[in-house]
C-alpha cells in the first residue's frame, strides 16, 4: 500500500474553495492548483520506464505527488492520474500506436483511408485495444495500492480523435462534401467515448456526476462527470463547430451530468457557442502567453461559465499571475492553473523560450505562483483589482 500523505483540513477547504468557482462565484480567494503529476511527453519528460514499468510508473506518481505536497500548499485534491489516453480509443478503432523514449505515445497514421470507410464504422470493441486493456488492469490496481481517488485517463473529444482516424485536412475537407458521414463518424466516436468512461468509473468507483479530477489536476463538484480535450477546435469556424462538435460534446457532458472542455490555442471566436452548451461547466485553456485570450472569455462569457486559466513558469511568476488575477477574478467563476514542464518560461506575446535550469527548481516556481495567488487573489477582487 502506498500513501500519500496530505492535510485534510487544507483538501476540506480547497474543495469548498473549488466548489465556489465552479458554481460562478467568489470563494475566499482564488484557487489555484499546481499540475504536478503529469510526465509532459510533449516536452520529452516521460521517464523511460514510464509505459514500460508499471510498478516504476506507480512509483513515480507517488513520489512526485508527496514531493509537492510536501514544499507546495496549493489547491490540489490528492488523486492518481494515468497518463496514457490520447491513443487508447483510436487504437481500438485498428490505428496503430508509436511509443518513442521520453515522448507520449502517437497515432502513426489514420486509418479512415476513403469516406467510403465510415459506412461500416461501428463501436469498436474497447478491450481489442492493448492500451485500453493495460489502463483498465492499471486503474484497478491503483484502487488497490493507494489511498487516494483515481481520475479517469487523459480523454479526447469526438472532433480529436476523429482527426486522429481521418486526418485533419480530410476531416476538414469531408464537411463539406460529405457532411453525413461526418456526422457518422462522430457520433460512433461519442459513442465510444461514453463507453470507455462508463468502464473506468465502475473500475475506479467514481459515480456518473463525479469527477476525481479533470483536465490540469482540477478537482470538480459533483454535478461534473467528465472533461474531453478538443485542442482541433481552434481551427474550425463557429459554423462549422456548431454543426459538427457541439452537438457530440454536448451529449458527453449530458451524460455524466455536466463537463470541462480543454482546448490548447485561441478559442475564443467559439465563445457563443459556448454559451449555447448548457451542460458545458467550465473552460480550460492554457495562455502561452497571450492574456489577450483571457480578457476575451472574461469579456465574452459575462460569468456565465467557470474558467480554469493556466500558465506554464512565466518569466516573471508574480507580476504574470497578479495580471491574471487583475483581468480574470473580479465576478469569481476563475480557477489559476500552474506547471514546469521543462526548460522553458514563458514571455508574454512570445510564447515559450528555452531557460536552462528551469525543470529543476519547478518547486520553487510553483512555490511563488502559489504565494503570489494567496497574496494577491483574496477578494474582494473587484474593490482592489486597479491597484495590482
Amino acid at each position: 500500500m502506498y500513501e500519500i500523505k496530505f492535510d485534510e483540513m487544507r483538501v476540506e477547504e480547497s474543495k469548498k474553495r473549488l466548489e465556489t468557482a465552479w458554481n460562478l462565484k467568489e470563494p475566499d480567494r482564488v484557487p489555484i492548483v499546481v499540475q504536478m503529476q503529469w510526465p509532459y511527453g510533449a516536452f520529452g519528460r516521460v521517464p523511460q520506464n514510464y509505459y514500460s514499468d508499471d510498478d516504476y510508473c506507480l512509483k513515480w506518481h507517488v513520489n512526485e505527488i508527496n514531493r509537492f505536497l510536501k514544499h507546495v500548499e496549493d489547491d490540489y485534491i490528492p488523486h492518481l492520474f494515468l497518463w496514457y489516453g490520447v491513443v487508447a480509443i483510436p487504437e481500438a478503432f485498428g490505428a496503430k500506436i508509436r511509443w518513442r523514449r521520453g515522448r507520449d505515445p502517437q497515432v502513426v497514421e489514420p486509418v479512415i483511408k476513403d469516406i467510403s470507410d465510415i459506412d461500416q464504422l461501428e463501436v469498436p470493441e474497447l478491450t481489442s485495444s492493448k492500451t485500453v486493456s493495460k489502463i483498465l488492469s492499471l486503474e484497478s490496481q491503483w484502487r488497490k495500492k493507494v489511498n487516494i481517488p483515481i481520475a479517469i485517463t487523459d480523454n479526447q473529444g469526438p472532433l480529436d480523435i476523429a482527426v486522429m482516424l481521418r486526418g485533419l485536412v480530410p476531416l476538414l475537407r469531408d464537411m463539406y462534401l460529405h457532411p453525413h458521414s461526418v456526422h457518422k463518424l462522430m457520433e460512433v466516436v461519442t459513442k465510444t467515448i461514453i463507453e470507455f468512461v462508463k468502464m473506468q468509473k465502475e473500475i475506479i468507483g467514481e459515480d456518473m456526476d463525479e469527477c476525481h479530477a479533470c483536465h490540469s489536476g482540477v478537482w470538480a463538484p459533483k454535478g461534473v462527470g467528465v472533461w474531453i480535450s478538443e485542442d482541433y477546435i481552434t481551427q474550425l469556424s463557429p459554423k462549422l463547430f456548431k454543426e459538427f462538435v457541439m452537438p457530440y460534446d454536448e451529449k458527453i457532458f449530458q451524460t455524466f451530468g455536466g463537463g470541462m472542455l480543454h482546448a490548447c490555442g485561441d478559442s475564443t471566436h467559439l465563445i457563443n457557442n459556448f454559451l449555447e452548451m448548457p451542460h458545458l461547466k467550465c473552460i480550460n485553456v492554457w495562455l502561452v502567453g497571450n492574456l489577450s485570450i483571457l480578457k476575451k472569455f472574461k469579456e465574452g462569457l459575462k460569468g456565465r461559465k467557470c474558467l480554469a486559466v493556466g500558465e506554464y513558469t512565466p518569466e516573471n511568476p508574480t507580476e504574470y499571475f497578479k495580471e491574471m488575477i487583475n483581468i480574470g477574478a473580479p465576478g469569481g467563476g476563475l480557477i489559476l492553473m500552474t506547471a514546469t514542464g521543462d526548460d522553458i518560461v514563458t514571455v508574454p506575446g512570445k510564447g515559450y523560450v528555452k531557460r536552462k535550469g528551469v525543470y529543476a527548481k519547478r518547486i520553487e516556481f510553483s512555490k511563488q505562483v502559489v504565494e503570489t495567488v494567496k497574496k494577491y487573489g483574496k477578494y474582494s477582487i473587484h474593490d482592489s483589482a486597479d491597484n495590482l
